[in-house]
């Protein structure tokens, strides 16, 4: 039986629908690519932006540090706040939370955290003017700075803005009266009355031989 002889018009057709598809995929392709370099512009863009305005902020910060007396690595000290505290695992830093830890309203906005951070570094400049310690932290509401090793001692801001109430060995409380604005030492820690039911803590690791550990526990929500 004889070969049937090929239909020119059919492989016409595949041809013509090879080529088409390779014309709709080359398409498709360019399409792909110049959608994914405008995406990566635009992101690229964005985090120029983005890296513009912080050292724009750097700058202003640096600035107004010079100009006003403070450090800003305190700053940055304030917004990390949360690595001061005793915390669970799996417990979210947050700009409500750092909010709450440094005494202003959950709610408050990024620019009044800021302003509450400086402030916190003018303080921790005037402390070290009288005493120096290693690191500062703010304790504020129902949060406590707790001291362990050779004594035992937690202590926490009055919420009436006297002082500090502090407690030695698990015994009664007794409220240190400290005028606003300033700052006295019990027991080699320094404490800075803010005078709002926030108090600002000088801490060390020793004090002459003596060995100290203090840490502040958050308050639970």
């Amino acid at each position: 039986m004889a070969n049937k002889a090929p239909n020119p018009m059919k492989r016409l057709y595949t041809l013509l629908g090879i080529i088409l598809f390779l014309m709709l995929g080359a398409y498709g392709y360019t399409l792909l690519t110049e959608y994914k370099s405008e995406e990566m512009e635009a992101m690229e863009k964005a985090v120029r932006k983005k890296a513009k305005a912080l050292a724009g902020e750097a700058a202003a910060l640096a600035e107004r540090a010079i100009r006003e007396g403070f450090k800003p690595e305190e700053v940055k000290n304030c917004r990390n706040v949360v690595t001061q505290y005793q915390t669970p695992d799996g417990w979210e830093q947050t700009d409500r939370k750092v909010n709450m830890l440094i005494g202003i309203r959950a709610s408050s906005s990024h620019q009044d955290m800021e302003e509450r951070c400086i402030y916190f570094a003018k303080v921790v400049a005037a402390m070290e003017r009288v005493s120096h310690h290693e690191r500062h932290v703010f304790v504020c509401g129902e949060s406590t700075f707790n001291v362990s090793g050779a004594a035992k001692l937690e202590i926490r801001p009055d919420p009436k803005g006297r002082g500090v109430i502090h407690n030695m060995e698990g015994k009664r409380d007794d409220l240190l009266l400290i005028k606003p604005g300033r700052s006295t030492v019990l027991q080699h820690w320094q404490l800075f009355n803010v005078g709002d039911g926030c108090m600002v803590v000088g801490m060390s690791r020793s004090a002459g031989t003596l060995k100290m550990s203090g840490s502040v526990a958050r308050v639970e929500e």
